[in-house]
């Protein structure tokens, strides 16, 4: 006899839901491992009910809920694990377990017949093509899979949508070197944004934090510091729906600004603060940025003591994945010798040189362009955001 009757299905629902809510406060509280296994909760309890609960009793709960509220109780469970997907994703993507990531999200990927809503898979689309930059893969697979959303968009008419695809892409020029296209992108994205959220009231995609972080690093890589204050302060009037994460990434873009105006003080103030945030979560990716936002203030300020008691931190940005971040550390570890004058042979000068050569080149094979390779004075203004 089966275990299941209408009031055991609905009190299972009850509890699913219940997981989701909590999910998600993990989630925006950036509690990841934790907003993680409540996610695999919720998947297998969906899976258990679309499995094994006799269609009769789905029918049976379906037309008592019907008479206030017409619902499909399956395509609501499919909603419901389409996003637990989508989100278990971002949160092993801004863990740093990247290839975990992908297996999660190549469900939507490489199906194209994969039900769900709209907004599901185009999420989830654009966070693969997101991690697919911040490890990287190569340009060709990364455009391929652009052409991909872009074609997705079209078909199911919805090309208003396009905020986010314009933001990564956005990211995806700044990684390259090509910061007036990174810059026209990102522009064009927030205001793709602000159109759809007031002619259809949908405050859609990413969070304002992320749209906001890149235009002020932009303006500050092309020295448009003014520009970058006037984002700051549109920053500080936006939706606040993660104040974890803004306290992290408005930390640092403070900490930048104050850098490129030379007040090294003030930087890293700011950074400490973003850092000290930064710690009380496990976002992996607004760590590593604040934790180089600091690098960079004490090698610009010529405190070469105060790196020394932070080199501990260089370990963790190289256990990354990514090879940006692994090119950051190589980078400031050279710095942070030349000042000490640790660099007194031409021994000691390519052993330290010799990753940053071998990872300039990686990044510029991967990418198609020939940047990396030949740092100078204009990479170590360079932000990771």
């Amino acid at each position: 006899m089966s275990k299941w009757d209408v009031k055991q299905l609905w009190e299972k629902i009850q509890e699913t839901l219940a997981v989701v809510d909590s999910a998600n406060d993990a989630y925006k509280n950036r509690n990841l491992s934790d907003a993680i296994g409540r996610m695999e909760t919720v998947l297998t309890s969906v899976e258990e009910i679309q499995r094994d609960c006799p269609s009769r009793v789905i029918l049976e709960l379906e037309a008592i809920i019907s008479k206030e509220n017409p619902i499909t109780i399956n395509s609501f469970l499919t909603d419901i694990k389409n996003e637990m997907v989508h989100f278990k994703g971002i949160s092993q993507m801004q863990l740093g377990e990247y290839q975990g990531a992908l297996a999660t999200l190549s469900v939507f990927v490489n199906n194209s017949s994969a039900t769900g809503s709209f907004e599901h898979r185009y999420r989830t689309l654009l966070v693969f093509v997101q991690i697919a930059q911040l490890i990287p893969k190569r340009s060709t697979v990364i455009d391929k899979t652009y052409s991909q959303i872009e074609a997705y968009l079209n078909s199911v008419n919805k090309s208003e949508y396009n905020s986010e695809l314009l933001l990564f892409r956005s990211r995806f020029e700044f990684l390259k070197g090509n910061l007036d296209q990174a810059l026209g992108l990102a522009k064009e994205a927030l205001l793709s944004k602000k159109l759809l959220k007031k002619h259809r009231d949908i405050n859609y995609g990413q969070v304002w934090d992320f749209h906001f972080d890149g235009l002020v690093s932009i303006s500050l890589m092309l020295h448009k510091i003014d520009q970058a204050k006037k984002y700051v302060k549109e920053w500080e009037n936006s939706d606040n729906t993660m104040p974890a994460n803004r306290l992290v990434r408005m930390n640092k873009c403070r900490s930048d600004i104050a850098r490129f105006e030379g007040d090294f003080s003030k930087a890293v103030k700011f950074a400490k603060r973003g850092l000290r945030y930064a710690e009380e979560s496990d976002y992996r990716e607004t760590y590593y940025a604040v934790t180089c936002s600091l690098f960079h203030a004490y090698i610009e300020w010529n405190k070469s003591e105060e790196v020394t008691k932070n080199l501990f931190r260089l370990d963790r940005l190289e256990a990354s994945q990514r090879l940006f971040v692994n090119y950051h550390a190589a980078l400031i570890r050279l710095r942070h010798a030349e000042q000490s004058e640790w660099i007194e042979s031409r021994i000691n000068s390519e052993h330290l040189t010799a990753p940053l050569d071998q990872l300039g080149l990686e990044l510029d094979s991967l990418l198609g362009i020939t940047y990396y390779s030949d740092y100078n004075s204009n990479h170590l203004k360079t932000i990771v955001y």
